[in-house]
């Protein structure tokens, strides 16, 4: 991998152009000025800064037409290295070009001259000497490092770059794994690693073309089964759409020219480069009943993983054909090598009758081979993602390539740490394999639809977005953006099951510590906004009106440096503000999102709301975001044998001047029937007469403080790790039974055990 440090010859002349810079975010809109031309911007930026702004010192990284406005991306470099976080974005009219919005984050002038005094002291080091010999003992550290999250150290993929921080130069470094992504910060001056972060993959209409072909077939509208409940959905007839009448043609592995040499240093991007001018000149082949129709379509493509192909094949009742798609897999050698890999299509269809009549059985067992040939699942998945686009694009989901562009599906995954899931990470989602009384994802829209949710909000707020806190806003808007489908299909009419989903909470803000509960703050505003609007303007206006408002809110918070709840919600009451001509008003929706928001423990004003606190007494820190106890940083008590482990943890509850508790109110301790929970076996479960959900009633704010013992065995009910290792957490959640509002907070502590 070549990733060259960079030359420090001409610091000195270019630092005069950085003095006194603003460390916070600027913003203006068209209503302070219009012009939008980048000289024009520097100038008042300059004047708000009060020093000069040289434009060498901004580069171009993206310029690209949005649905109703194009987007140019900036971003502040020091000797061509670009400083993390630091940028100009600008919104412009597509007639006028005129300005809409215009955001910079800056680098401050105490920044600026830290990387000068840095940039001096590393200029005689051997980090700068051998670019060659450090960017392969950087990556050696970077893989070395995920070793910290064992049950997910299988390197997909690198990418890296240099960036300056906090005055300091480092390699920011990022590994995509089987379930998450590796976020890995070395520091060019000592080559150590200065911060280490893991996070999971996000879980849980165009004319025809008439050559595209089209076909019956029978599939369930919204899912099979309800979570925790067998009982059978029925299937409708519905068209599948969009099926290409021609595909490349693969009868071997497209990429095994690739394979002829070794992938122990590689760059991604360089391999990726290269498969994508492999498929370019692959011939063209009729996809036909005659030759066994595969669902490979404009808006959809669905594979079968490698590794599912290789584990079943001697089982399966049909010869699995490459795909035109490209996937990295790994094998030990010397060390970690990369295998360029071709996904799989699923069994092939030989006339319309036989993909109208596909079974589709529920086996108690899930087992994955009788399912790969009953060959429904891909039917369901090329169904769901196809009404996605059929769902959002007459509302406004219109923007140049990201609007056509088709998602890729990668059905029957069989690593075990990744079991009974699905999850999506760079136009793909993927799906794994299912145990017994999971269900089978592949069959759930409302989870198709969420995961594509996620690509979404990937599309339209770019790849440079960062989220504050637990990042719950990725899952509040994928929540939403699957809500706006289950709307849209049905009609807004009531289906059973309706009531389970996640959107439909009273979860507040500030209450919650973990990326799924964080987000049902965020989905359940934007349903709230939803439902008011329907009941004001009635159900097609008030759909179109918000659904066109929050994918404008996500256009306008694109690349945000830091995105947080408060700054969120500005940005949609300034999308609000904006109207669309034919669609809303200027402001029409402003008195519906602030009552929406008071009512969930939110201010604009950045002062406190209510809190509900989870404290971990053995080291005295709140168990919140990033600290010991939470989802991506559980508490490793090892293998316990027959030892017991107590933590002693309590509750505390405080009002606001906006928000106050309404007493008595219920705690609820939770040790099964969460989302994902029961794999750890927590003393007491053996007796008959535990209680799974165990509640306290706080009769007063005086006694809003409560000790609670949580005592883990070193017993696993299950095993969810892939190394031998059980993970769970006991679920805290806060009621206020007397007004019928439900669960209003959630807290979960996390754990891990050794069996």
């Amino acid at each position: 991998m070549r990733l060259n440090l960079f030359n420090l010859t001409s610091i000195i002349p270019l630092m005069l152009t950085f003095n006194v810079l603003a460390d916070s975010m600027i913003r203006w809109t068209a209503k302070d000025d219009s012009d939008a031309s980048i000289d024009h911007i520097l100038v008042r930026l300059s004047q708000k800064t009060g020093t000069k702004l040289d434009k060498s010192n901004f580069l171009l990284k993206e310029d690209r037409k949005l649905a109703f406005s194009n987007y140019k991306r900036y971003d502040q470099v020091f000797n061509e290295v670009p400083v993390h976080g630091k940028s100009i974005r600008i919104w412009t009219d597509l007639v006028t070009g005129k300005t809409i919005q215009v955001e910079a984050s800056l680098q401050s002038s105490d920044e600026a001259n830290a990387i000068l005094n840095y940039s001096t002291q590393l200029k005689d080091k051997s980090v700068l000497a051998s670019s060659k010999t450090n960017d392969k003992r950087i990556i050696e550290i970077a893989t070395a490092s995920i070793k910290r999250t064992p049950n997910d150290s299988v390197v997909n993929s690198i990418s890296s770059s240099n960036q300056w921080y906090n005055g300091k130069l480092y390699r920011f470094v990022v590994i995509k794994a089987k379930r998450g992504t590796h976020h890995i910060k070395i520091s060019l001056g000592t080559l150590r690693v200065a911060e280490y972060k893991y996070i999971e993959f996000p879980k849980y209409d165009l004319p025809s073309d008439p050559y595209d072909l089209k076909v019956k077939a029978r599939v369930y509208p919204i899912y099979e089964e309800m979570e925790n409940d067998r009982t059978l959905f029925t299937r409708e007839e519905k068209v599948l759409k969009y099926i290409k009448a021609k595909i490349p043609l693969t009868v071997n592995d497209p990429f095994e020219v690739l394979k002829s040499r070794s992938y122990l240093d590689w760059s991604m991007f360089q391999v990726k480069d290269e498969a994508a001018a492999i498929l370019k000149e692959l011939p063209i082949t009729e996809n036909s009943w005659e030759n066994g129709v595969v669902l490979n379509g404009r808006y959809a493509r669905i594979t079968i993983a490698p590794e599912a192909v290789e584990k079943f094949k001697k089982d399966l009742d049909f010869e699995p054909r490459y795909a035109d798609f490209f996937i990295p897999l790994y094998k030990a050698t010397t060390g970690l090598e990369m295998v360029p890999s071709a996904a799989y299509y699923g069994k092939p269809f030989f006339s319309a009758d036989e993909l109208y009549n596909r079974p589709a059985r529920r086996l108690e067992d899930h087992d994955t081979v009788s399912y790969i040939n009953d060959a429904f699942d891909e039917v369901q998945v090329y169904y769901a993602i196809n009404t996605l686009f059929e769902s959002l694009v007459p509302r406004g989901f219109t923007d140049p390539e990201l609007s056509t562009r088709a998602f890729t599906a990668i059905l029957y995954d069989p690593d075990i740490g990744s079991r009974d899931n699905a999850y999506y990470t760079d136009d793909k989602i993927n799906f794994t394999t299912y145990s017994p009384n999971s269900q089978n994802l592949a069959r759930d829209n409302t989870t198709i639809w969420h995961e594509l949710g996620h690509g979404i909000m990937d599309r339209l707020m770019g790849t440079m977005l960062e989220l504050e806190g637990t990042g719950g806003l990725s899952e509040g808007i994928a929540d939403f953006i699957s809500h706006l489908v289950i709307v849209s299909e049905t009609k807004g009419k009531p289906f059973r099951g309706e009531n389970s989903l996640r959107i439909v909470n009273n979860t507040h803000f500030e209450m919650t510590n973990e990326v799924h509960d964080d987000g049902e703050a965020y989905g359940g505003m934007l349903k709230d906004i939803l439902d008011e609007s329907i009941t004001k303007f009635g159900f097609t206006l008030g759909l179109n009106k918000v659904t066109d408002l929050v994918l404008e809110a996500m256009r306008l918070t694109r690349d945000h440096p830091s995105l947080n709840a408060i700054i969120w919600t500005e940005h949609l009451l300034f999308a609000d503000n904006l109207g669309r001509k034919g669609v809303r008003t200027p402001n029409e929706l402003n008195d519906i999102i602030l009552k929406v928001i008071k009512e969930r423990n939110l201010r604009l004003d950045g002062a406190p709301g209510a809190k509900f606190r989870l404290i971990n007494r053995d080291n005295n820190l709140e168990i919140q975001n990033t600290a010991p106890g939470t989802r991506n940083y559980p508490i490793d008590v090892g293998h316990l044998g027959k030892k017991t482990k107590t933590f002693k943890l309590r509750v505390e509850l405080a009002d606001s001047d906006s928000f106050k508790f309404n007493f008595p109110i219920t705690l609820r301790v939770q040790y099964q029937g969460g989302p994902l929970q029961g794999a750890i076996h927590f003393k007491g479960e053996e007796a008959s007469d535990f209680q799974k959900i165990q509640t306290y009633t706080i009769k007063s704010l005086k006694e809003a403080s409560i000790n609670i013992p949580v005592t883990v065995t070193g017993t696993c009910d299950y095993i969810n790790s892939a190394n031998n290792s059980c993970s769970d957490y006991v679920y805290f959640q806060i009621l206020n039974e007397q007004d019928g509002r439900g669960v209003i907070a959630k807290k979960r502590f996390y754990l891990s055990v050794l069996n």
